[in-house]
């Protein structure tokens, strides 16, 4: 096959654009906005793009509104991480029976799977219903806290990373000072001030999401700094509004010092800097002896992202962020419509 050099920002990349929007006819999975088959992608990465097979798949593109799946160069996947919140649980918190065994059935094909979130340990398994609960408990491995503990085999810790205790004291004092209810992560406790009732039905909503009750300690500033409590990341908790508009401010506060990073739009993140979920997920992958080409990542969300872009099949939700869906390479079902289970049998199951 004879390849022509062109730069990537030539024609023929626009061209390819345009086919990668097409509805992919393997099965109706949309190819993301803005994101190439993975075939053409590889070879856009070495500036060397097969101008004529490309016209050939755009004029069947143009008749059929379907990629082959030969041209969408599937990887072979060994291994599936998925977000838990927004992307394997329901808007309702429940993980729907199909996605449970569909899950269960990769496994017994021998595919690997873990989760990849930032709830604890125990706020993620406790999320997970039968048959997959059985299949997956404290001795599974999974990255949790957004990468910043990690388990292998057995239940034993891997990895796990802190903040620095003068970083927590300045997310406590700024959420005072804005009468924001905050949390701090230590592994699977959850830790909290006392705080006005407002700000305790907050914290106390974290249940919903089957994560630990949380514990009130009037000294949690003081025994962090004292080294009693070592904290893994900070939560603030409010609405919307005041995340979007105060986000600025902590990140202004915390430059040098801290991550920032979202899961839900009512939730803000501090996590040691130059922390991430993808971190975490690339350390299990060494672990376990997988390279990322050959893992298939789900998510929904902005901590999603690094995973998502370094996955050999990076899958966002219908329900996902625009800038998540643009990152990945497909676009499946919504959480509440079994997008994970649709991922999982078209791109490893192949069914």
């Amino acid at each position: 096959m004879a390849f022509v050099s062109v730069p990537l920002g030539g024609a023929s990349r626009a061209d390819l654009r345009g086919f990668a929007r097409c509805r992919a006819g393997y099965g109706g999975v949309v190819v993301a906005p803005g994101r190439l088959p993975l075939s053409v992608r590889q070879c856009a990465r070495s500036d060397r793009v097969d101008i004529a097979g490309a016209s050939a798949v755009a004029a069947q593109t143009t008749e059929t509104h379907g990629l082959a799946p030969s041209v969408l160069g599937l990887p072979e996947i060994k291994v599936v991480a998925s977000d838990v919140d927004g992307t394997l649980l329901t808007t309702g918190h429940t993980l729907p029976d199909d996605v449970s065994r569909t899950i269960v059935e990769m496994m017994d094909a021998g595919i690997a799977f873990f989760p990849a979130t930032g709830k604890s340990r125990i706020g993620a398994l406790n999320s997970f219903c039968e048959p997959l609960k059985s299949r997956l408990g404290v001795t599974s491995p999974g990255v949790y806290l957004q990468g910043l503990v990690v388990y292998k085999e057995g239940g034993e810790l891997l990895y796990e990373r802190a903040l620095e205790p003068g970083v927590v004291a300045k997310v406590a004092q700024k959420a005072r000072d804005l009468d924001c209810a905050w949390v701090a992560y230590s592994g699977d406790r959850i830790l909290c001030e006392p705080m006005s009732a407002r700000n305790q039905n907050l914290v106390d909503s974290l249940t919903e999401y089957h994560e630990p009750q949380a514990e009130t300690d009037a000294e949690l500033v003081e025994k962090i700094m004292g080294g009693s409590y070592s904290i893994n990341k900070a939560l603030l908790i409010a609405d919307e509004q005041f995340i979007d508009t105060h986000r600025p401010a902590f990140r202004e506060l915390l430059v040098g010092e801290a991550t920032l990073t979202q899961a839900q739009a009512d939730m803000l993140e501090i996590l040691p800097l130059g922390a991430s979920k993808g971190d975490g997920v690339r350390r299990l992958l060494d672990h376990l002896g997988f390279s990322f080409s050959e893992l298939m990542a789900i998510g929904d969300a902005e901590n999603d992202l690094e995973m998502l872009k370094f996955a050999g099949i990076g899958c966002a939700v219908g329900n996902a962020l625009p800038s998540v869906k643009a990152a990945a390479d497909f676009e499946v079902r919504s959480n509440n419509e079994g997008g994970v289970s649709e991922a999982i049998r078209r791109f490893v199951l192949k069914q």
